[in-house]
């Protein structure tokens, strides 16, 4: 499997729909998927929905951040041909995750954080970047409305624009405007439905519990696979031009907020659900590992015990 997505067949993609369902229906009829009718979506309150519904759209999410940083792999040359590992990966050890099953903020914060990158790989050294720059701190700013943790972004936001760009003074407004706009209309929403903005908005687990197998085994296997995504980068930074080595270093960022909301949700919760935004990283980085000629065949090992862990975890 892992060789047919490391293939130039886009046609691949196609299975992940099916891996998705597949995962869904096992969850459904073996796991202990809790049928929740509302969604948390952080300043914008609870909502309340049918579980199918939502469901529903949460596997079309899924699909569709795993599409959007596939392409996003291949438009910006990552690698020397096209590639659809990352939307494998993605959809892979998203599984392993209860906001697989069920929509919440935090997978549609997955989905503006992939459009926010995208906007941050239009930047150029040598262009008016306004426009990219406002739209990705819009996106990172809706994202934070619906996942409110991810106010930790904004010192962040600065120094991946100024990885790219040198500092202008317009651009930098332009992004705490861009920022705020959504932070404004969100707060204004949760002061409308009677609640005061304060701390416990950044305070507030995304589940209320999870399997202790499962937790350890998802955790492990998360840690392991951000290794060898590290080496895989470390070994491809080499040989790259001076252009992907700077959105390398965006992409770094990410890898950095992912592990603060990772280590905060482990140590305040003990939850692993934030770990999920590693995700993001790992799908720009763990490809190389996979066509390493010294770590290939290891990590490709690794990657098809974890496949089948996200198939017999529904049956311990």
């Amino acid at each position: 499997m892992v060789k047919l997505f490391l293939s130039n067949r886009a046609l691949v993609q196609f299975l992940l729909p099916i891996m998705i369902a597949g995962y869904f229906v096992l969850g459904f009829y073996f796991g202990s998927i809790e049928k929740i009718n509302a969604i948390n979506l952080g300043v914008l309150g609870v909502i309340k929905t049918n579980f199918l519904v939502s469901a529903i759209v949460n596997l079309l999410l899924i699909f569709v951040n795993g599409y959007l940083l596939n392409l996003l792999f291949n438009q910006n040359g990552f690698y020397e041909r096209n590639t659809y590992v990352s939307s494998l990966i993605y959809v892979v050890f998203m599984s392993y995750f209860e906001s697989f099953y069920g929509l919440n903020g935090l997978v549609i914060a997955h989905t503006f954080f992939i459009l926010a990158i995208y906007q941050l790989f239009d930047l150029n050294q040598n262009e008016d970047a306004r426009r990219a720059v406002f739209n990705a701190a819009f996106f990172l700013g809706v994202a934070t409305i619906v996942h409110p943790p991810l106010i930790i972004v904004i010192p962040f936001l600065y120094f991946m624009v100024w990885t790219v760009r040198p500092f202008v003074w317009r651009e930098s407004f332009l992004l705490i405007l861009g920022f705020a706009v959504p932070l404004i209309y969100g707060s204004v929403i949760y002061y409308l439905n009677g609640h005061l903005v304060n701390l416990k908005l950044i305070r507030q687990p995304v589940i209320t519990e999870i399997g202790t197998l499962n937790f350890y085994i998802s955790l492990s296997s998360i840690v392991v696979f951000i290794g060898l995504s590290i080496v895989g980068i470390t070994v491809k930074n080499q040989k790259i031009s001076i252009r992907l080595k700077k959105m390398t270093r965006l992409i770094w960022f990410f890898v950095i907020i992912a592990a603060i909301l990772g280590v905060y949700d482990l140590f305040f919760f003990g939850q692993i659900e934030r770990f999920s935004f590693f995700l993001i990283p790992i799908t720009f980085f763990l490809p190389f590992a996979f066509t390493s000629k010294t770590w290939g065949g290891f990590t490709e090992f690794l990657f098809y015990l974890a496949i089948l862990y996200s198939v017999i975890k529904f049956f311990i």
